[in-house]
């Protein structure tokens, strides 16, 4: 918290109380995995299998700033093929 304001980080879609919207796509509890390798098909080609013990799927979305991509992602977290959490990351 800053002030008077918070920066989201994070938000758990499970619930149906938090949602987003990445174009045309829907990011809530309804969204699948294949949604999303539809929509961007090289970042769901891509997608990360969870660490041992951890189960699900993470798809990092990076951001582009003047046609470069950077080191920030958009990180959506699946378990089940249902996405359960969106993560906006930045390396430190």
């Amino acid at each position: 918290m800053c002030g008077t304001r918070a920066i989201l980080t994070s938000f758990d879609v499970t619930t149906g109380k938090f949602q987003g919207q990445l174009g045309q796509l829907p990011l809530n509890q309804h969204t699948t995995l294949e949604d999303v390798r539809k929509r961007f098909p090289t970042s769901g080609q891509q997608a990360n299998v969870d660490a041992p013990g951890q189960p699900g799927v993470t798809v990092s979305l990076h951001y582009i700033y003047q046609g470069q991509p950077t080191e920030g992602a958009l990180r959506l977290h699946f378990e089940h093929g249902r996405l359960v959490d969106v993560d906006f990351w930045f390396s430190c």
